[in-house]
């Protein structure tokens, strides 16, 4: 009976030396996760795009990661809806350029414009003028009805392969 004892005290000692080992190992792993967690958070995290080091561009503002393009949509009847809000992401932008009543915006893949006609009783006609060459979606030519509502007209897909200037 006491070498039955023996024999279990030394599987507990065994499985207690175990313990110890995961133990300490689970306190260093999430050490290094906080250590690295507190050197990334200092934002000196960046991407070094160019050729000289004073151009630096965090990867989620460069071209590399996310190019760009631009689509132009005519407003028919501009100069009564000029201030008709377009939507870029759900968010209300002004960020584009009117140019002989054509709204050039610039847009990323996967970015989505809406046009909000909420204020507005009658049909109001959208059409997509024309779109950079890195353009998959939407096409050249088509056309959107606002019907006080606001209208999902498109999601940008953009060919990663092209590069656009402009």
């Amino acid at each position: 009976m006491v070498c039955f004892i023996k024999r279990i005290l030394n599987k507990i000692q065994s499985i207690n030396n175990i313990d110890n080992i995961i133990f300490k190992a689970c306190i260093l792993g999430i050490s290094l996760i906080v250590c690295i967690q507190i050197f990334l958070a200092n934002n000196a995290v960046k991407s070094i795009i160019g050729s000289n080091n004073s151009n630096i561009i965090p990867m989620e503002v460069s071209d590399i990661n996310n190019p760009r393009g631009w689509v132009e949509i005519k407003i028919d009847k501009f100069d009564r809806y000029k201030n008709l809000p377009i939507l870029k992401n759900g968010e209300i932008t002004e960020d584009y350029i009117i140019n002989d009543d054509i709204l050039k915006i610039v847009v990323f893949n996967g970015d989505v414009i809406e046009a909000y006609g909420l204020n507005y009783n009658e049909g109001i006609n959208i059409q997509v003028y024309d779109t950079s060459d890195n353009i998959i979606s939407p096409e050249k030519g088509e056309k959107f009805k606002i019907n006080n509502n606001i209208i999902y007209l498109f999601q940008t897909i953009i060919n990663q392969s092209l590069e656009v200037d402009g």
